[in-house]
């Protein structure tokens, strides 16, 4: 479950990144808000699967404590009633085509089947791609 919630977050990071380099076209930001309802959909039912053998009790619980899609939904810039709210102007440190590629990510990611979503082999290579220029720009 750890494993969905974060390959699914790797995008988000470009969203909430402040740097001092380009901002996302508005195009650019309401398709990750677009991808991001998406992504929380899929997240939801990934854990949702995961969740199936526990008592009712304690998934009720687990969700809880992970905000809920209405947590998701604001991580991805998508408003309450689950649409794409108007992209608000975003500073980022990575460049257009890095965005891009978080894009390409997420719409991946709700392509892919949960199963496949967690194991290593199964994460798509648009998104193994961003996790690298997302850790190399962590660490400078």
């Amino acid at each position: 479950m750890k494993k969905i919630w974060m390959l699914a977050l790797i995008p988000a990071i470009a969203l909430g990144s402040c740097g001092k380099s380009n901002e996302p076209t508005a195009a650019q930001a309401e398709k990750m808000a677009e991808t991001g309802k998406k992504i929380c959909e899929k997240m939801f039912e990934c854990i949702d699967e995961q969740l199936q053998t526990m008592p009712a009790e304690q998934r009720e619980m687990a969700r809880s404590m992970m905000g809920g899609k209405e947590a998701c939904y604001k991580e991805y810039g998508v408003n309450e009633t689950g649409d794409a709210a108007k992209p608000e102007k975003i500073e980022v440190q990575y460049t257009k085509e890095e965005l891009d590629l978080a894009i390409q990510c997420m719409e991946e990611i709700t392509k892919t089947s949960c199963q496949q979503l967690m194991s290593e082999e199964g994460q798509p290579a648009s998104c193994k791609k961003f996790a690298e220029i997302a850790e190399k720009r962590e660490k400078k």
